[in-house]
Order: C-alpha cells, then structure tokens, then sequence
C-alpha cells in the first residue's frame, strides 16, 4: 500500500493523475477547470524532470546548512550509520547483498569519520528486501572491509525513525548520549527528527548537498537524473511531513 501511495504522489504518477483528471473534467463540460488541470498537469510532468526544478525541490528537503555546520565543530561518543537501500551480489557471491549507491555515499563518509575520530560506528537497517541478511550486517562488512571496526549492528529498523530511536537505546547502554548521524542533506532534517525523545542528541554529518542552481536553458531540459532527485525531495518533504505529524 505504502508503495502505491508513493507511485501516485511522487512524479510522474502525480502528474499522470492531475492530466487525467483533467481529461474527465473536460469531457463533463467543465473547460475551465479542464483548462488550469492541464497546465497543473504538464507543470508537474515537466519541471520536476529538469535540473532547476529539481534543485529547488531539493533546496526545499534540505532546509537550512547551520545545523550542519554547528554539527562539523560539535563532538559526539560515536557514529550512526543508517541503511540507504541494497542490492543483490552477481551470482555465486558469498555475500548476499551490497550496498547502494546513496549508502556507499554514506559508508565512505562513514569510514572518514571513523579514522579521523576514532569513535565507534553503529550500523542501522534491517531486511527489508528479503535478501537474507539485515542491511546493518551488509554495511558493517563493507566497512569491516575498509579497516573500520563496527562496534554496534541494529539489524531490525524497518525505517528512518527506527534507525534512530533502536540506536539510541544501544548508545544509552554504552553510556553515550550524542552521536554523528551520517546521510545525505536531503536527508538529514527527517533523521534529526527522528531522535525526539529518544535521550540522545544527533549531530549532523550531512553529504551531498545540493546548491541552488539558475534556471538557464540546459537546467530547463528535461532529464531522468533530475526527475530521479525530484523523486527522492518529495518522497523527503512527505516524510517530514508525516513524522511532523506522529512524533512531535
């Protein structure tokens, strides 16, 4: 159901819906209504598929970069690593899964810190597409792999708010009341939220922010790129949103 839900709000399914609706409001008659739906419709087909629409759309999920930079000069008793999504291994791999490319974004950032830091690493995520081990297991072995130790692996958090408030309750066992949260910008505002009431304070460790970009004609071109970013923002700014809602 979540799923579907996500398929008919996120582009295109949002714009293939308004231009339907707009097609059965022109064949009842009512041309005016059928006339401002179309242009909706084409408005949300087009410019969440260029790079400018995307980039405000994104400007938008990422809210402002102070905490982040309060956060850069802020110290913290360990490092949170939340799943990103995986995939599969090639056939006759002995592992069943890697990560994808937003979580090796995260991993790698991950990895940085640790050595510069020295703190422990707690890996988040569970097996939530079936692929025979918890995502916290597939991240820990790639760093593992890096030469990082993972002192922690939650491997039963079905979503962001999971990742957040299971790892705070390892955390507060080990004495440790702040932690570095490593995700992408877009991502970040939702992950901080997600520690409300948990006893322990984030600290972000945001990457890949995206800049504002000027609406020139090559940002005005249609890309699947951008369409991909503007899929992701709002999929963000419906999860803000909804965590507003059920945890504040």
């Amino acid at each position: 159901m979540q799923r579907l839900l996500e398929a008919l709000i996120l582009p295109p399914g949002s714009g293939l819906l308004l231009l339907l609706a707009a097609l059965l409001a022109l064949r009842a008659g009512w041309r005016r209504s059928a006339r401002a739906g179309l242009v909706a419709a084409l408005l949300l087909l087009y410019l969440p598929a260029t790079h400018w629409g995307a980039a405000m759309l994104m400007q938008a999920a990422q809210g402002p970069a102070v905490a982040e930079q309060a956060g850069a000069r802020a110290e913290a008793g360990a490092i949170l690593l939340p799943g990103a999504g995986r995939a599969p291994t090639p056939a006759g791999s002995r592992y069943p899964a890697r990560p994808s490319a937003l979580a090796k974004e995260r991993l790698l950032r991950t990895a940085q810190l640790a050595r510069e830091t020295g703190r422990p690493v707690v890996t988040s995520g569970g097996d939530l597409d079936g692929l025979g081990e918890p995502e916290a297991e597939t991240l820990a072995r790639e760093l593992v792999q890096l030469g990082i130790p993972v002192r922690w692996r939650e491997g039963r958090a079905a979503n962001t708010r999971e990742n957040a408030v299971r790892s705070a309750a390892l955390l507060r066992e080990a004495g440790i009341r702040r932690v570095w949260v490593v995700t992408q910008a877009w991502h970040m505002p939702r992950l901080r939220a997600s520690f409300a009431g948990t006893g322990v304070e984030p600290v972000p460790v945001a990457i890949g922010r995206i800049p504002a970009i000027p609406p020139t004609p090559d940002n005005l071109l249609p890309n699947a790129g951008a369409l991909r970013r503007s899929a992701l923002a709002l999929h963000e700014l419906a999860g803000q949103a909804w965590y507003g809602l059920r945890y504040d």
